[in-house]
């Protein structure tokens, strides 16, 4: 009967050697965050008391700032698929908000399942060995960071021109509105007979001015 590592020994013998052989250092690597706990049972994410993240991955997007983190790793013992552990490392990303990480793995310590959570696509299982590496990361990372701020800055100055007319011409009226109801000006957008009468009288006598004010 074969042996399996239990998940302590899954992640010592297996995943450790294979994470550090890809270019992983300890600097890099933070064992059992605590997240804010969440389990799964029966294939759903429940609560629980405790929980701590087994991997959190970080590495420097430049040189003067702090680490940040890009990843995180669900480790399972290696009897199980490598995908089992899939779904509560997506609970644990979306409960640590702070760490606010791209990338969610689960590994049996023979094989890796991704989880890009800002495409939302789930790869098939590919042997650890091929694990990406901190600048494979850190660069798909900064990929998706650009794409981001273009869209945004393009977004935040491409207004429709019917947009911008309505956006220059509503205080104009807004204005005219509370000018005629102070007394200051006939009210221009009034379609009664009396307010057209009034305006053309006002007009006539040269009494408005374009300041907005009515000569005396």
């Amino acid at each position: 009967m074969q042996e399996f590592h239990n998940e302590a020994d899954t992640r010592a013998k297996l995943i450790d050697p294979a994470l550090h052989q890809r270019g992983w250092s300890e600097d890099k690597i933070k064992r059992e965050e605590t997240p804010g706990a969440v389990d799964v049972v029966d294939g759903k994410p429940l609560k629980r008391a405790q929980g701590r993240i087994d991997y959190t991955l970080r590495a420097r997007v430049n040189s003067d700032t702090q680490p940040v983190a890009l990843a995180l790793i669900e480790a399972k013992s290696e009897q199980f698929s490598p995908g089992h552990g899939l779904q509560q490392g997506k609970e644990y990303a979306d409960a640590t908000k702070r760490l606010n990480v791209q990338f969610v793995f689960s590994t049996n310590g023979h094989r890796v399942v991704e989880y890009d959570r800002i495409t939302g696509e789930t790869t098939d299982p590919y042997p650890i060995s091929e694990f990406p590496t901190p600048d494979d990361l850190r660069q798909r990372n900064e990929q998706f960071v650009c794409s981001r701020e273009i869209y945004i800055s393009r977004s935040r100055w491409q207004i429709p021109a019917h947009h911008r007319r309505r956006i220059q011409t509503t205080p104009i009226r807004s204005n005219r509105r509370r000018n005629a109801q102070s007394g200051r000006l006939p009210n221009l957008l009034d379609p009664s007979p009396e307010s057209q009468s009034l305006h053309g009288a006002f007009a006539r006598s040269g009494a408005v001015r374009s300041g907005g004010t009515i000569s005396g």
